[in-house]
C-alpha cells in the first residue's frame, strides 16, 4: 500500500535513511543525530504525519537536506502515537531506483568515521546489514555499555524490500527490530553487522502501555508460525499450544491481585524467554565484520 505524498529527488547514489524525527521529545539528541548521518554523505528523510511536519519547521530549517514524507496514515490507533508503519516506509522505498535503503531510530548517533559510509554501502550491497548501539548517560559522556536486547539501524538492497510482509509493526514500538532483521534471514540472505560498535544512544526513560501486548502478540505468532523445524525448532517450551494457553489466562478475569499478576508474568517471561531466542538466533547466523 503506497501511502505518502511525492517523490525525493533520485539524482543520487547515496544510501537512503529513512527515519522518524519526533516533535517536541530531545530534538537537541535528534539533531546530532541527523547531523551525524548527513556529516557522512547519507540521504535522509523522516516519515511524518502532516501535523508533525508543521511542528518541525525550525528543524527542517537546520538541515534543508532533511526531506520530510507527508503519511496519510500513522499508528496512532494502535501505539497512540502518530508513528510510521514499517510496512509504509518499505512501500517507499520501493518506489525509489537509490542502491541501499537504510531505517535508524530517530536518536541514533553514528561514529563519526570517514570510512564508515562506504563500510555500510559495501556491506549492505551484498546482504543485510544490521546493528546495536552503544548506550551512553549523555551525549558527553565517556563511558558506555552495549545495548544486547534490541537493534537500531538497518540497511539493504532493493530486491530484499519483497521479504517484509505488511504488519502492524512501527518505528519507535516494540518488537519490530527483531522481526525486521529475522524476515531477510529465514528467507535465506547473508546477515552482517559490525564486529564493534558504530553507533550510540543517550538514556531516556521509556513509557509502556497496553500497545506492548499488541505487538509482543504479533511479534510472537509470527515467530512461532515461521520458526519450526531444523535448527530453529522451538521445541515444547515455545509450542503453539503453550502461547496459545498462556495468552488465553492472561486475558481471563477473575481471581485477586496475586493471580492476575502472575497470569501476566507467566506471559511477559514468555515473551522475554522468545526474544532472547531470537536475538541468539540472529547472533550465530551473523557474520561480524570489521571496519
Amino acid at each position: 500500500m503506497t501511502v505518502y505524498f511525492g517523490k525525493m529527488n533520485q539524482a543520487t547514489d547515496k544510501i537512503l535513511i529513512g527515519t522518524s524525527i519526533v516533535p517536541g521529545q530531545r530534538l537537541d539528541v535528534q539533531r546530532a543525530a541527523v547531523e551525524s548521518w548527513l556529516s557522512l554523505g547519507f540521504k535522509v528523510v523522516s516519515f511524518n504525519h502532516r501535523g508533525e511536519i508543521a511542528r518541525l519547521d525550525e528543524f527542517n530549517r537546520d538541515f534543508p537536506d532533511l526531506e520530510f514524507i507527508p503519511l496519510e496514515r500513522t499508528a496512532m490507533l494502535l501505539a497512540n502515537r502518530p508513528v510510521p508503519y514499517i510496512s509504509d516506509m518499505i512501500g517507499y522505498f520501493k518506489s525509489t531506483t537509490l542502491p541501499i535503503s537504510g531505517i535508524i531510530n530517530s536518536d541514533i548517533i553514528f561514529d563519526q568515521n570517514p570510512d564508515l559510509e562506504g563500510f555500510v554501502r559495501q556491506q549492505a550491497a551484498e546482504g543485510f546489514f544490521y546493528g546495536a548501539r552503544l548506550d551512553v548517560a549523555s551525549l558527553d559522556a565517556t563511558v558506555s555499555r552495549p545495548d544486547p536486547y534490541g537493534f537500531d539501524y538497518f540497511f539493504f538492497p532493493p530486491d530484499m524490500n519483497r521479504v517484509w510482509p505488511e504488519s502492524h509493526f512501527c518505528l519507535g514500538m516494540p518488537f519490530w527490530d527483531h522481526w525486521f532483521p529475522l524476515m531477510p534471514l529465514l528467507a535465506g540472505h547473508a546477515m552482517r553487522k559490525p564486529a564493534a560498535p558504530i553507533a550510540r544512544h543517550a538514556d531516556h526513560e521509556v513509557s509502556r502501555d497496553d500497545s506492548f501486548f499488541m505487538f509482543s502478540d504479533e511479534f510472537t505468532s509470527l515467530c512461532v508460525t515461521l520458526m519450526s523445524g531444523g535448527e530453529t525448532n522451538f521445541g515444547d517450551d515455545f509450542a503453539w499450544g503453550n502461547y496459545a494457553a498462556l495468552r488465553l489466562r492472561a486475558q481471563q478475569d477473575g481471581g485477586d491481585e496475586t493471580e492476575r499478576m502472575a497470569r501476566l508474568t507467566a506471559l511477559a517471561e514468555y515473551f522475554d524467554s522468545l526474544t532472547r531466542y531470537v536475538i541468539a538466533y540472529l547472533d550465530r547466523n551473523t557474520e561480524k565484520v570489521s571496519l
